[in-house]
């Protein structure tokens, strides 16, 4: 499901950095804008509970995660919960329909409510099949083709990586991928650390197969697994 809220970010006013929003109403902080779908519900930052990661509906638990919020043309936030927006380049975020979308971190707005088209990402991360992101927690997949992404709880400080159809979540202590990349959910707990010298996180189970916290591993623009973060 994909959520279109109005957004905001900032301009720098005299001397004062201002964030505005789609509306044009102008912020001292960042998390103190408020941002707004079309039935004008408003979702915000709780910074002290939640930092950056989550945008929160009219002061209620219930929440989007910012990785997965995105910018879309007309300058409506699109919530991507399954994972389907990959970067095609640096300054260009695209949907399976071809249609362009601005990651949240790097939209902004002037003063007027307008958004401003221009952003480049940061940094473009991979996953198995060498599709660019730009976050982090890349989506990782299972032996079915299943597809599943990172998300941090902060109120439990817990990590969980979710499926993205079945909405099923998933300890991430006991989330590994195994040597061909493959997701695989420890749910007997039987998985031991092996001990080394490296910082690669390796898991033995007890029929002796090898696997990788899912967390702490990467994939080059080739969809080639690394082992270090």
């Amino acid at each position: 499901m994909m959520i279109a809220l109005a957004v905001g970010w900032f301009v720098n006013s005299g001397t004062h950095t201002r964030y505005y929003d789609s509306q044009g109403k102008a912020n001292t902080y960042m998390f103190d804008v408020d941002y707004y779908d079309r039935e004008g519900n408003a979702y915000s930052y709780k910074f002290e509970k939640s930092g950056y990661d989550k945008l929160y509906i009219n002061n209620t638990d219930e929440y989007l995660v910012v990785d997965l919020c995105f910018v879309d043309e007309d300058g409506y936030l699109v919530y991507d919960d399954d994972c389907s927006i990959v970067a095609k380049s640096k300054n260009c975020c695209m949907d399976t329909d071809g249609k362009t979308y601005i990651p949240l971190c790097d939209a902004k707005y002037d003063k007027d409510g307008n958004i401003i088209k221009e952003y480049s990402i940061y940094q473009l991360h991979y996953d198995r099949f060498g599709n660019a992101y730009p976050y982090e927690r890349v989506p990782v997949y299972d032996k079915n083709g299943n597809k599943y992404f990172y998300t941090f709880d902060s109120s439990v400080q817990q990590g969980f990586y979710t499926d993205v159809k079945s909405k099923k979540s998933y300890d991430n202590t006991y989330s590994f991928v195994d040597e061909n990349g493959y997701f695989v959910y420890d749910e007997n707990k039987e998985f031991k650390r092996i001990d080394n010298s490296s910082d690669v996180m390796e898991y033995v189970s007890p029929d002796g197969e090898h696997y990788f916290f899912a967390s702490s591993v990467s994939w080059n623009s080739d969809g080639n697994l690394q082992y270090f973060r």
